[in-house]
């Protein structure tokens, strides 16, 4: 940059936020995840400092809209690959569903079910599908499923169906985690199963 005629450093940004999402130099996001995180915890302690004794209905409303809604909002973008951001991201809801006192003693899967909500993870997945979906089946312009190199395979030699996407090779973790490549083997899975 040149300012009256002399050379102007540059300011250095470690991390940047666009559309509500951290992105890092490393587009590593766990300076999102935390955030986030945060976020979560802190309208968790406003639900338990208002609520003293709450319904498991009425929980399960507040949590959906104060607290998952943080820990979801747009993670097709910035989806968790590192197994300590994801343990981080799931021990939010792991805290929110002891909140109630029926089921403080019970194992988090049998807390889940009886709440009825699914794991993170899983909603995470189910998220990426549903994109795919939209993106495959003519929902968002063509050329978005063109710049993200979503590409059905054309290899008929064994048993699959016309949905399967090409598996492309990748070797650093930036490409092999994002959303074109990591959706690609949970996508053919499913769609083998309706075959």
């Amino acid at each position: 940059m040149v300012m009256n005629g002399q050379l102007a450093a540059l300011d250095y940004e470690d991390h940047i936020k666009d559309l509500g999402v951290t992105f890092d130099e490393k587009l590593d996001f766990s300076v999102h995840i935390a955030e986030k995180i945060n976020k979560a915890y802190r309208m968790l302690w406003l639900i338990k400092r208002n609520f003293n004794e709450i319904g498991n209905e009425a929980f399960i409303l507040l949590y959906k809209h104060l607290v998952r809604a943080h820990l979801e909002y747009n993670n097709s973008v910035w989806a968790p690959y590192k197994r300590c951001n994801i343990e981080k991201l799931e021990k939010v809801q792991k805290l929110a569903t002891k909140m109630l006192p029926g089921l403080r003693k019970m194992p988090y899967p049998e807390r889940l079910q009886k709440l009825g909500l699914p794991t993170l993870i899983y909603r995470r997945s189910r998220g990426d599908m549903i994109e795919t979906y939209k993106l495959l089946s003519g929902k968002y312009d063509n050329q978005v499923a063109l710049k993200l190199l979503l590409y059905l395979s054309d290899d008929h030699h064994t048993r699959g169906n016309s949905c399967k996407l090409l598996v492309k090779r990748c070797h650093y973790d930036l490409r092999k985690y994002f959303f074109s490549n990591r959706i690609i083997n949970i996508w053919n899975f499913i769609m083998e199963q309706f075959t």
